[in-house]
């Protein structure tokens, strides 16, 4: 029974953070890269983005939260849920560089660790910090400016909720800013330390599953953002951010349906338990 309820919290976790156009695009199996997901999305693009945001389902739920800070920013999101830097190297030719931004803002590596812990896949630090360098070069090359944002905070990953994934995301942060560092043209973009509790993860008001921030969170994300921003484009324009209080009133329907999503599943586990 444990299983069972395991099962239905995680395609019921799916579901709320999993934007409806990445459930409705092509199957994993038959587009494992993604190239699907954006192909239409890039072809209708009008004019050039001042920055695409590359990244897994944090940057992909980000525009749902606040569709606003891209429209309004000439920003565009290119995120998938679910994918491993593996899977963003693969499409960012043509998700990113024949975009042709003038930056692109690179955030991954939260799957490769979870995948990685439970055993799901084989991807050794060298080659999550790999591929993500991979990107950032591929983007130098082509004349794009790169912010190599680090991974957000989590303190377990629910398939192994015993094993500190905050230590993990320490570590692969670290290599990831000791590259920008140490190379010209590369801007590190920390949301980790601000937003970390003492586990290295989210505070419950920060996140209902500890991965996925909520919009309030997205606010303090944009201001870290915007700020690396001011001083790498040019002219200096400024740059929407969710006023906080829009973000609590959207957090507040959010909690609404997140409340009533954890009943329906309660029930039904209760139901399938006495059966």
């Amino acid at each position: 029974m444990r299983r069972l309820w395991f099962g239905c919290l995680v395609l019921g976790l799916s579901a709320f953070f999993l934007p409806l156009s990445a459930q409705v695009h092509g199957k994993q199996a038959e587009d494992w890269p993604g190239f699907k997901r954006y192909e239409q999305a890039n072809a209708e693009l009008s004019q050039r983005p001042d920055v695409v945001l590359m990244g897994d389902s944090i940057t992909d739920n980000w525009y749902n939260e606040d569709p606003d800070f891209f429209t309004s920013n000439n920003f565009v999101g290119r995120g998938i849920a679910g994918q491993t830097a593996s899977q963003m190297l693969c499409r960012f030719r043509q998700d990113v560089i024949a975009l042709n931004p003038k930056i692109v803002a690179i955030m991954a590596g939260t799957n490769d660790i979870c995948q990685q812990m439970a055993g799901m896949a084989y991807y050794p630090d060298e080659n999550i910090v790999g591929n993500i360098v991979s990107m950032c070069e591929l983007a130098k090359v082509a004349g794009i400016k790169v912010l190599l944002c680090s991974i957000t905070p989590c303190s377990s990953y629910m398939p192994v909720p015993h094993l500190d994934a905050g230590a993990r995301i320490v570590e692969i942060n670290s290599r990831l800013k000791a590259y920008a560092d140490a190379n010209k043209g590369i801007e590190w973009v920390d949301y980790f330390t601000p937003l970390a509790n003492e586990k290295n993860g989210f505070d419950k008001d920060q996140s209902y599953d500890g991965v996925h921030p909520v919009v309030t969170v997205y606010h303090e994300m944009e201001k870290i953002l915007v700020n690396k921003l001011s001083g790498m484009l040019r002219p200096r324009r400024s740059y929407y951010v969710i006023p906080m209080e829009k973000a609590r009133e959207l957090k507040a329907v959010k909690d609404v349906e997140w409340e009533q999503r954890m009943k329906e599943f309660r029930e039904r586990f209760k139901k399938q338990e006495n059966e």
